[in-house]
C-alpha cells in the first residue's frame, strides 16, 4: 500500500469508477488491499499494458502541446545568452 494521499484518493477512484472486470480496477484493488506495493503493481505485467493504454488514450484525447504562446522557448536563465553573455550588455 502507499501512504501518498493523493495516491490513495485516486486508486479509490479508480476503483469505484472502473468496473470489476477492468485490469485498472484489479490494479487499484490490488495496491489498496495490501497485496502489492504501488510499484510492484505498476510494474506488474498484468497491469503494465492497461497503464500503457490509458496513458496513450490520455495524449490522443489532449492532442499536441504547444508551449506557451506557441513561440519556440530557449532553454537558459533569463537574459542570458547560451555563450554566457548578458543580452543586456550587448545593447
Amino acid at each position: 500500500m502507499t501512504a501518498d494521499p493523493v495516491a490513495l484518493a485516486l486508486l479509490r477512484r479508480l476503483s469505484e469508477l472502473r468496473p470489476p472486470g477492468d485490469p485498472l480496477h484489479a490494479f487499484a484493488a490490488t495496491v489498496l488491499s495490501g497485496e502489492a506495493t504501488l510499484r510492484a503493481a505498476a510494474g506488474h505485467l498484468a497491469f503494465c499494458g492497461a497503464l500503457e493504454r490509458l496513458e496513450a488514450a490520455r495524449r490522443a484525447e489532449a492532442g499536441p502541446v504547444a508551449p506557451p504562446g506557441g513561440q519556440h522557448v530557449p532553454l537558459g536563465r533569463p537574459g542570458v545568452e547560451s555563450s554566457g553573455t548578458s543580452r543586456s550588455s550587448r545593447l
